[in-house]
């Protein structure tokens, strides 16, 4: 099985894909800081291609300042530090995933660090029907 990795690092966002087989389908993790402070703040974790669907299979936030984020389905529901979701959660081609702080009252740091990981899937190409 041919397998290629590539890690990109681009102002603060780190990811890693991994090819995982013939399908089309890629292992992929994205890591970002985001600032912590008196305002909503959002960073780009990952951006799902049109020809795409992600299905999230893990999401970690440092403490609980910051939350992961879709431009379609919203706010992700984490469980403390990691959370492991079971088969998934799906998000569709060209929708955007963020990790944007929370507001707090207080903070004991300046930024903190979400990490999302799943599989990157093409989507089925649907054939035509001569009717």
């Amino acid at each position: 099985m041919r397998r290629v990795i590539c890690i990109l690092a681009s102002i603060g966002v780190v990811g890693l894909a991994a090819q995982a087989g013939a399908f089309g389908s890629n292992v992929v993790s994205r890591s970002a800081n985001v600032v912590v402070d008196e305002n909503v703040n959002s960073v780009v974790l990952l951006v799902v291609p049109e020809n795409r669907s992600y299905l999230m299979t893990q999401a970690c936030v440092y403490y609980d300042a910051a939350t992961v984020v879709g431009s379609q389905l919203g706010d992700v529901v984490l469980d403390g530090y990691c959370t492991a979701y079971k088969p998934g959660i799906a998000f569709a081609p060209g929708e955007t995933i963020s990790c944007t702080s929370k507001v707090l009252g207080y903070s004991p740091f300046d930024s903190t660090t979400c990490l999302i990981t799943g599989v990157l899937k093409r989507q089925p190409r649907h054939r035509g029907h001569d009717d």
